[in-house]
């Protein structure tokens, strides 16, 4: 009686059935490290702005005033990734701690970007979780920040001069004479922005998350090749 095997790539299957064949704990132990390489692989994505494909990210529209290296998507995301293992699987997740008061899991907010989405936003509900976003940080009865002064200046604000003559407003000016409020207002009415009962905003894909299938054997034949040893070394102890 003979048995045979048919497979495409042969070595492929021979790793495969090395790695079933395994200890338990050395399995745990080799999934792991794939979890950790792939976690690693997922951050380095977020962090140059391209999809599992290598395509790179739509820009986002609206771009922060503080520069270029600000402007990028997911800068504290990645960060939550974590790596783990069973004898049985590998899994890289997020943690539920993000940085600062986010209301939603970090999971949730990354699902929502690597698949797409449309989030329906309505005027009046935005306008009361601005005003008590304002109110928790005292900008309701504040004046305007250094950041507002700027955009106005940038907008062409002008002020009333000694002489009644309108002359260009500074930064200085804005944050001592004008309110948090009043500056939304001119910045809205400067900019000419239409006001709508409500609006949709589109997500469009940014998959980070993962390997591709090319990149996914590559990492697997690359833990693989260490099977023989370093397999009960914890992770601070490793080098390289």
């Amino acid at each position: 009686m003979s048995i045979s095997i048919v497979a495409k790539n042969i070595e492929q299957t021979q790793l495969q059935l090395a790695l079933i064949a395994m200890p338990a704990k050395k399995r745990q132990r080799i999934l792991w490290r794939m979890a950790d390489l792939i976690k690693k692989r997922s951050q380095s994505n977020a962090k140059g702005q391209k999809n599992l494909d290598g395509t790179p990210w739509a820009e986002r529209k609206r771009k922060r005033k503080s520069g270029a290296q600000k402007d990028k998507m997911f800068r504290y995301l990645p960060n939550s990734l974590a790596a783990s293992s069973t004898p049985q699987f590998g899994t890289v997740s997020f943690k539920k701690k993000t940085k600062g008061k986010a209301k939603f899991h970090a999971g949730t907010i990354a699902n929502q970007h690597a698949k797409g989405a449309r989030i329906h936003k309505d005027s009046a509900k935005h306008a009361q979780a601005m005003q008590a976003y304002e109110a928790r940080k005292g900008l309701d009865k504040g004046n305007a920040t250094r950041g507002q002064a700027r955009f106005l200046v940038k907008l062409g604000c002008k002020r009333r001069g000694q002489k009644g003559k309108y002359i260009r407003a500074t930064v200085k000016w804005i944050v001592e004479n004008m309110s948090f409020l009043q500056a939304g207002l001119v910045i809205s009415s400067l900019q000419g922005k239409e006001k709508h009962d409500a609006w949709d905003i589109k997500l469009p894909e940014r998959n980070f998350l993962g390997v591709n299938r090319s990149e996914e054997m590559k990492v697997f034949k690359r833990v693989m090749q260490g099977m023989n040893y370093g397999w009960q070394v914890k992770k601070q102890d490793m080098r390289g």
